[in-house]
């Protein structure tokens, strides 16, 4: 869970920092838990939008 929490922060910092989206526009959502079906991947949702 942490490794994904450090990954929204630098992937926001990146939107803010080098793309100028304001950071008003940025919403983080909690991370979810998946089950490992696979032992070779590791399952994480990404979602992007625009407003």
């Amino acid at each position: 869970m942490k490794l994904a929490a450090e990954r929204a922060e630098r992937v926001s910092s990146f939107l803010i920092s080098k793309q100028k989206l304001h950071a008003e526009r940025i919403l983080m959502k909690g991370n979810e838990i998946y089950e490992n079906e696979d032992d070779d991947w590791v399952k994480c949702r990404l979602e992007l939008g625009a407003l």
